[in-house]
């Protein structure tokens, strides 16, 4: 039995969107397509730093503008052409602090040692350990970069706000990097 076809508005509707993405992807370099552009994996995981980790103060100072940066994941990779390049962390991670402190602290990427403020999350800060309140959240970072040829470093980064006086306490924060289109 032949199933029937759906009626033509629809037909008309689906082709369009067919050729509206193929000509997105040949406009971006990425070939013919439906819309979906290939990933290859660059990286999955990244080396981890193991914790507890005591924050520390700046320089260099974090994103939010107190204390320092410390590196989470690394990742190296080489590329060798120009492309557009997808980054992905996601960061369950909590931290302990003693004294007055931010609610939240933010964890971002730094791509060849720049820090990038256009994609971060946040880690929940708690002022006791051991109580109810003190669980790690997950917060995922992710952003699109175009990346010329050559070797590249990503980190993940935590902004420790309160220096010394914090304590992160990081569960898992893989690093994932893909190369878009082949």
């Amino acid at each position: 039995m032949k199933h029937p076809l759906p009626p033509l508005a629809i037909r008309r509707v689906a082709q369009a969107h067919a050729q509206a993405a193929e000509a997105i992807n040949r406009a971006a370099g990425q070939g013919a397509g439906y819309g979906f552009s290939p990933m290859y994996p660059l990286v999955t995981g990244g080396t981890q730093t193991s914790g507890p980790i005591t924050g520390v103060a700046g320089p260099p100072t974090g994103i939010g503008g107190a204390g320092g940066e410390v590196i989470l994941t690394t990742a190296t990779f080489a590329l060798t052409t120009a492309t557009w390049v997808r980054l992905e962390a996601i960061c369950s991670d909590y931290v302990l602090c003693g004294v007055a402190h931010a609610t939240a602290h933010p964890v971002y990427f730094q791509i060849d040692g720049t820090d990038d403020a256009t994609a971060y999350g946040f880690v929940p800060v708690w002022s006791s350990p051991g109580n109810t309140e003190t669980r790690a959240l997950s917060s995922t970072i992710l952003d699109v970069v175009r990346m010329l040829p050559g070797n590249h470093t990503v980190r993940v980064i935590w902004n420790s706000e309160e220096g010394a006086n914090d304590v992160i306490h990081n569960a898992n924060n893989p690093l994932f990097v893909y190369q878009l289109g082949f």
